[in-house]
């Protein structure tokens, strides 16, 4: 079996016990990607070193059948959910994940959603620091040939009142909600 600290062992087991599940909204994982985007060395150490663990090819992306390989030899799980957890987390659908994507879905997993990381989200996305995030906000956070259909999803996945936008209010609503979802699944 693969060699661990405990810590890492410990977050690799949090991941696989939830593999199966689905509570986050498309709205929470642009969240996640963005508070991962911003996270700091010392803040993901233990996160860092699960990626690493994995990436054998270390290209600094992970396959699916490089995630399967690193977590059948933990010995943690035999990896049949795990097919289902990597197409969930695989925010851009490109078969493999990113350092940011993998850390994102591993920061819900862990909890790691504090206020202070939930304040510079909604900052980062809220570019033209009008105390909301818009539609239009989406946009550039996400690039412009996101289609409108889209951009419309993640709206409604957190615009609680339906006005159009998202009051800080309403997004760390949106962000608990799931994550309290999550936990209790746990």
């Amino acid at each position: 079996a693969t060699n661990l600290r405990g810590s890492t062992r410990a977050l690799l087991n949090q991941l696989t016990s939830n593999a199966g599940s689905d509570h986050s909204t498309e709205f929470k994982k642009i969240v996640l990607n963005t508070i991962a985007h911003k996270a700091t060395s010392s803040e993901i150490m233990d996160l860092r070193e699960v990626f690493h663990v994995l990436d054998t090819n270390h290209d600094g992306t992970l396959t699916l059948d490089e995630i399967r390989k690193g977590i059948v030899d933990t010995g943690i799980a035999d990896g049949a959910a795990i097919a289902e957890w990597f197409e969930r987390v695989d925010v851009d659908a490109g078969g493999e994940l990113s350092y940011t994507e993998f850390i994102a879905a591993l920061l819900e997993t862990h909890g790691e959603l504090h206020e202070d990381k939930l304040a510079e989200a909604f900052q980062a996305l809220d570019k033209d620091h009008s105390g909301f995030i818009t539609r239009s906000n989406l946009k550039d956070a996400l690039g412009v040939s996101m289609d409108d259909e889209y951009l419309e999803k993640l709206l409604h996945d957190a615009d609680i009142n339906g006005d159009g936008k998202i009051s800080y209010d309403e997004f760390k609503a949106a962000i608990n909600e799931t994550t309290s979802s999550l936990k209790s699944s746990l």
